[in-house]
């Protein structure tokens, strides 16, 4: 079996070496971090997530460790016209992400192969699900929600995408 990379621990400032050590251990050089809702809210919110995760990939990078972004809806609400990801990545320029292709959506504000488009050179996961873009909703098995997964998997970037990571959440 071949580990692409690992969201647990998800690293913070306070665990990093444990990420360190973790990554070691089942021999990963890619790592999560993740936020909730808040840090996304405002545009200081996301310059103070941007600082602590440029910290974060410096002591990574040292040992050898990618750090990625997964996202979840938040970061794909707008501020000052522009999504809060385009903010927060702006911030964050080495930064690599896992795009959550049914999240990108933001429950059908946004449409998921755009936002790939946007992020692709960065995108070194995807994180491929389906539901029905409703909230409180469970999710459904691929293909058998509103994921458009032909039109959104177009705009993969074939040289920077390494994994589809297929999830089913809150099902």
């Amino acid at each position: 079996m071949e580990i692409s990379s690992s969201r647990s621990p998800e690293c913070t400032p306070n665990n990093l070496n444990e990420v360190i050590d973790t990554a070691g251990i089942l021999g990963i050089d890619k790592v999560a971090c993740g936020y909730g809702p808040d840090n996304f809210e405002t545009i200081d919110a996301i310059k103070q997530t941007a600082d602590e995760v440029n910290a974060m990939q410096q002591k990574l990078a040292s040992a050898g460790i990618a750090l990625f972004q997964h996202n979840h809806e938040w970061e794909f609400n707008r501020i000052d016209g522009k999504l809060a990801y385009e903010h927060y990545l702006k911030l964050c320029p080495s930064l690599k992400i896992e795009l959550d292709t049914y999240w990108s959506a933001n429950y059908e504000q946004e449409n998921p192969a755009e936002m790939l488009s946007i992020f692709k050179n960065r995108a070194i996961l995807l994180h491929i699900k389906d539901g029905l873009f409703e909230k409180e909703r469970t999710m459904t098995a691929v293909g058998s929600g509103k994921m458009n997964f032909n039109e959104t998997l177009k705009e993969m970037n074939y040289y920077i995408t390494q994994w589809l990571v297929v999830e089913l959440d809150n099902c």
